[in-house]
């Protein structure tokens, strides 16, 4: 089996199909477009004089010399891009060892051969990060991306400097961006900072809403929505729980605008037609509240019918006047 074979093999056992599609798209680089093109050109140059040689008898050796530098170039560069995958390889075994150092050595020859690597880019990072330049480190991450935005390493790389710079809000985003398109070492490292995983961040704040409300933190409550529908705007229950919370802090025009947003995202939520309907009976609307409590209640939320019972028992009746 041929070096580069062995390469790219073990590339996709390192990486995974989604960062080793670069690599096998090196030789359609624009670079080698133009290097093909220009050898293209060459060969067809050399056919045209071979058909018409030239009447004078000049000697264009020279000319047809430097065309041919020109289509070695193009050759040295093929096998350049082949060289600087056998030392990415190298570089992610020295990074298996923990062997920084030797990570950014093996990464630079990488680079070196082929700017265009954007994995070697990103070995390099992982060295730089663990020697603790992180400047250098943030740069070869930057420049992975640049180079191929689908380089998850690269954002989780990143996401590590920013970490260790004190940086947590942006690398928890590219820690969030490459775990959700499935980079777990990233999941684990936003963990580490959150306590949970950022497929679980709607859930866990919801949890977290509805044991501040439990507690009468209503300020809490209000401020965790807000960050659940910054993350998740069609989430109904995060509006209905944040009408909750404002209508207990006599925040009813604010609380009125939540519940009409939940309902409209679910008509079938039953919860917040409860909680309209709470609003209503602290402004004094007492029609408007037994209707929204029915609603509530007709959609199986059993608080309602309890409300409604309550509210119905105390309205006063109102009689005819007798002449």
């Amino acid at each position: 089996m041929r070096q580069g074979a062995l390469s790219i093999i073990l590339r996709e056992e390192i990486y995974g199909p989604k960062l080793i599609d670069l690599i096998k798209k090196e030789e359609e680089t624009e670079r080698y477009q133009k290097q093909k093109k220009a050898m293209l050109a060459i060969i067809i140059k050399s056919e045209n004089r071979k058909s018409n040689p030239p009447l004078n008898g000049e000697d264009q050796t020279a000319d047809i010399f430097d065309e041919n530098l020109e289509g070695n170039s193009f050759i040295t560069t093929a096998q350049s891009v082949e060289e600087a995958n056998s030392w990415v390889d190298k570089s992610y075994k020295s990074i298996q060892k923990k062997q920084w150092a030797e990570v950014i050595r093996t990464a630079s020859v990488a680079i070196s051969l082929n700017p265009e690597n954007d994995l070697a880019y990103s070995n390099r990072a992982s060295g730089y990060a663990e020697k603790g330049f992180f400047e250098e480190a943030l740069e070869d991450s930057n420049a992975a991306i640049d180079i191929n935005p689908e380089n998850l390493y690269a954002y989780n790389n990143r996401g590590v400097v920013y970490k260790k710079t004190g940086k947590e809000d942006l690398a928890l985003a590219d820690f969030r961006l490459a775990c959700e398109a499935g980079f777990d070492i990233s999941c684990q490292n936003f963990k580490e900072i959150k306590g949970y995983f950022p497929y679980e961040e709607v859930q866990y704040l919801l949890s977290l809403s509805h044991n501040k409300f439990k507690e009468k933190n209503y300020k809490e409550v209000v401020i965790i929505t807000k960050k659940l529908i910054a993350i998740d705007p069609k989430n109904e229950t995060a509006f209905s729980n944040s009408c909750a919370a404002k209508a207990m802090l006599g925040l009813l025009d604010e609380a009125k605008q939540d519940c009409l947003k939940s309902i409209e995202i679910n008509p079938d939520y039953g919860t917040v037609y409860n909680n309209y309907g709470y609003v209503f009976e602290k402004l004094g609307k007492i029609d408007e509240a037994i209707l929204y409590y029915e609603i509530s209640c007709g959609l199986n939320y059993s608080p309602a019918c309890k409300e409604l019972k309550m509210l119905k028992d105390s309205k006063p009746v109102v009689k005819s006047l007798v002449n």
